[in-house]
């Protein structure tokens, strides 16, 4: 049978969740994924054989996915039951959020095929929306947080080589990217609350830290100091995928 699409936006409320099972070796990583969660319960719904879930883009399993979610897909092989009523669908959600599962799915629905190339298309013209807290090994002075948010305002522009923590599996290569907008906002001694708007395929951890110089400028050559990221979280993908379900849809 030909397989069935299903397109939806997925958050992660929590962290340590990878977008797809984990694995190094033979050892699995990370105990939960947002395939296991959301394509379990479809595939039991649709009877298929398998599927495999296409995020746009992904986010590391540290980092939490939030606001409207994460646009996505599942592919579902072979299914054994085609015709799917909405709501049973929307049911799925109903359940994640009344067991308070720590992945929730939005706009859950069918798709066609050719909608799917929407996932990958967006991939180079989509911006994300970050917020993240930020150490310095000093506080910042008055005049040098004004410095760095006068600088965010105009937009910055990369030059990041692969990440030293992901050689192993993407090529050597030096990527442009923009960062469009960026805030920087003290909250108690070395500790800050940093807001980004960056273009998709920014690697934003290393640009805070620098990435042994890999990530020119970094937000730790903007501050003079040393910086590293504790915590991560997107808050926006901007990519209208797939379309908002209207009220009367069932």
């Amino acid at each position: 049978r030909a397989p069935i699409f299903i397109g939806g936006r997925y958050l992660k409320l929590e962290r340590n969740i990878s977008q797809t099972p984990f694995f190094v070796g033979e050892r699995r990583v990370t105990e939960l994924s947002v395939a296991d969660v959301v394509g379990e319960p479809i595939k039991a719904l649709v009877r298929c054989d398998s599927y495999n879930l296409v995020g746009s883009g992904r986010e590391d399993a540290d980092v939490r996915m939030l606001g409207d979610g994460r646009p996505f897909y599942l592919e579902c092989t072979n299914p054994r039951t085609t015709i799917i009523k909405p709501g049973q669908i929307r049911a799925i959600e109903d359940q994640l959020r009344s067991t308070k599962s720590p992945v929730q799915v939005r706009r859950l629905q069918m798709i066609r095929p050719e909608d799917t190339s929407i996932i990958r298309e967006g991939e180079e013209h989509k911006t994300k929306h970050y917020c993240a807290l930020v150490w310095f090994s000093s506080p910042l002075s008055q005049d040098k947080l004004a410095e760095i948010n006068a600088i965010g305002k105009q937009g910055v522009l990369l030059q990041q080589k692969t990440p030293i923590r992901v050689l192993h599996r993407r090529a050597p290569l030096t990527r442009e990217r923009r960062l469009l907008a960026l805030e920087l906002e003290p909250i108690e001694g070395k500790f800050y609350k940093l807001r980004l708007e960056s273009e998709a395929g920014t690697y934003i951890k290393e640009f805070v830290h620098g990435d042994l110089g890999r990530t020119a400028p970094s937000l730790a050559d903007m501050a003079g100091v040393t910086a590293d990221i504790i915590e991560l979280d997107v808050e926006n993908v901007s990519l209208d995928f797939p379309p908002a379900i209207v009220d009367g849809d069932c």
